[in-house]
């Protein structure tokens, strides 16, 4: 009879191999799930912050520099690309 102390293969720990199978120390597929989901659901917010805050930069630059197509120039992009970044911000915000 094997005894659930013998493991074989080392129980998955956060990306660490563990020989013990007595302490809660392991965890489920379930709770390493939860935790990437919660990973990425930081790492959406987090994006869409700073491509809020890249769309009030760009706002402010077409103020400063008179267009949208300064800007552009002024980044070295395509005015498509930083109208796009505005339009998006405006329509999210009203």
């Amino acid at each position: 009879m094997i005894r659930l102390t013998d493991i074989s293969r080392g129980a998955y720990i956060c990306g660490q191999a563990v020989t013990s199978g007595t302490r809660r120390d392991v965890t489920t597929w379930r709770e390493r799930h939860d935790e990437a989901v919660r990973k990425q659901q930081a790492a959406q917010a987090a994006y869409q912050e700073a491509t809020d805050e890249r769309a009030l930069a760009l706002i402010a630059g077409a103020e400063e520099l008179g267009s949208q197509a300064a800007v552009a120039r002024e980044l070295g992009v395509k005015t498509p690309s930083v109208n796009q970044a505005i339009r998006a911000y405006q329509k999210k915000t009203e």
